[in-house]
């Protein structure tokens, strides 16, 4: 089922990220196997050394959020991860699956969450957005300063 596995694999990303004193126990909670679990904390370690590098060492994940639309629709989610630092924040969002290039149909989504940080967290400047493909370890940046929104693609996990 591709939704258990991408739930799963969310939560073992949330533990190897914030957690890492709870691994061991990642096989009988999520039901994954030893090699993807490696290949998952491989990648999440990658992660956290490039967030690091730039200040980002406050990773907040799984971050329930509820906006709205000028509109009026809600805008209910759920942002995977929150990197913060001294100068501001970057929202990445974890997708599984997936031809793992670029935002694919979900640039509509993060621009919602982008959208939902400036309102909901008003002190943490957002420096970036991104989408981080799982299974093919690979981190899709945003080009913030691009006024329609153009991705700048990169393999850096």
């Amino acid at each position: 089922n591709t939704a258990a596995r991408g739930i799963a694999l969310h939560l073992a990303i949330r533990t190897c990220l914030t957690r890492s004193d709870l691994i061991a126990a990642l096989p009988a909670a999520t039901g994954l196997d030893e090699a993807t679990l490696a290949l998952v904390a491989e990648r999440v370690n990658a992660l956290k050394i490039w967030l690091s590098a730039d200040g980002y060492t406050d990773l907040q994940c799984e971050i329930p959020v509820l906006g709205h639309t000028p509109e009026g629709a809600e805008i209910p989610g759920m942002i995977d991860l929150l990197a913060i630092g001294p100068r501001g924040c970057l929202l990445i969002d974890h997708k599984t699956g997936g031809a793992g290039l670029g935002l694919g149909p979900y640039w509509p989504q993060l621009s919602a969450y982008g959208g939902l940080v400036r309102d909901l967290f008003p002190s943490y400047e957002l420096n970036g957005m991104a989408v981080l493909w799982v299974d093919h370890g690979r981190l899709d940046l945003v080009d913030m300063a691009s006024a329609d929104a153009h991705a700048h693609q990169g393999d850096l996990l």
